[in-house]
C-alpha cells in the first residue's frame, strides 16, 4: 500500500515513539514484527529521515488501522496516548487544493478520488490479516526462548537468567517454570517434544502476549 501517493492520514514510528514514550528502535522493532506477522510488505511503509546528527535513518508509517493493530499488545497507558493522537489527527482540517487554477483544481480532485478508491480497496484487502493478528496476540503459539532473546539482542541463558532474577520464572531440575505469581496470566505454554534419544520432554514456550511482556520488562532494565 502507497501511503503517501494515497493521501491517507498516517502516523510515523517516530511520533508513536514520542506519544507513548518509548525508543524509536523498539517501536520499528515492534512494527516489523507486526508487519511480517501479517506477510505485509515492510518497503511499502518504509521512509527516511535524517536524526541530529545528520545521518540517514529509518522510519515506518502506518495509517490508523495499522497503528491500532500495533498498539493492541501495548499497554493501557501506550494505547490511549496514541488513541488520543489519532483524534487530534482527525480533527485537524485538510488543505484545500488552489481553485484559482480550474484544470489543476479538477485534476487534484480525480486524483483524491481514485486515491482515496485504492486506500479503501487496500484497507478491505488487509482487514482480515489484521484481525488475523488481533486473534494471534490472544491465542497460545509457542515461541521459545531463543526467539525472543534473539528479539532482544540477547542469548537465551542470559534472558532466562534476567527473568529469573525478576522472578517470573524459576528452574525445577533441568527445566524453566513461571513462578506461581504469573502461572494464569497467559505468558507460557507447556511444549511437549520427544528428544533424539526417544525420551518425552517438556519445555517452555512463550504466548504472544508473553513475548510483549517480556520486551516491556527488559526495555526497562
Amino acid at each position: 500500500m502507497e501511503l503517501m501517493k494515497a493521501n491517507i492520514q498516517t502516523m510515523s514510528s517516530r511520533e508513536i515513539a514520542e506519544v507513548t514514550g518509548k525508543d524509536h528502535k523498539n517501536v520499528k522493532r515492534d512494527i516489523l514484527s507486526m508487519l511480517d506477522s501479517l506477510s505485509v510488505d515492510r518497503l511499502s511503509f518504509e521512509r527516511t529521515y535524517l536524526d541530529k546528527q545528520n545521518r540517514k535513518q529509518t522510519m515506518y508509517l502506518l495509517d490508523k488501522e495499522y497503528t491500532l493493530a500495533l498498539v493492541t499488545g501495548y499497554n493501557v497507558a501506550f494505547r490511549m496516548a496514541v488513541i488520543k493522537r489519532w483524534q487530534e489527527l482527525e480533527n485537524q482540517q485538510p488543505a484545500l487544493p488552489d481553485f484559482s487554477d480550474p484544470v489543476a483544481a479538477a485534476r487534484a480532485w480525480a486524483d483524491a478520488k481514485e486515491s482515496e478508491q485504492k486506500a479503501l480497496s487496500d484497507l478491505e484487502e488487509a482487514k482480515p490479516k489484521i484481525e488475523y493478528h488481533d486473534k494471534v496476540l490472544a491465542t497460545e503459539n509457542g515461541i521459545t526462548t531463543t526467539e525472543v532473546a534473539s528479539e532482544l539482542g540477547l542469548s537465551a541463558i542470559k534472558l532466562n537468567r534476567i527473568l529469573e532474577s525478576m522472578k517470573i520464572q524459576r528452574k525445577i531440575g533441568n527445566r524453566w517454570v513461571l513462578t506461581a505469581a504469573n502461572l494464569d496470566k497467559g505468558y507460557a505454554v507447556e511444549s511437549t517434544f520427544v528428544d533424539d534419544g526417544g525420551k518425552s520432554r517438556h519445555s517452555l514456550k512463550w504466548t504472544e502476549k508473553g513475548r510483549k511482556f517480556i520486551n516491556e520488562l527488559v526495555e526497562g532494565v
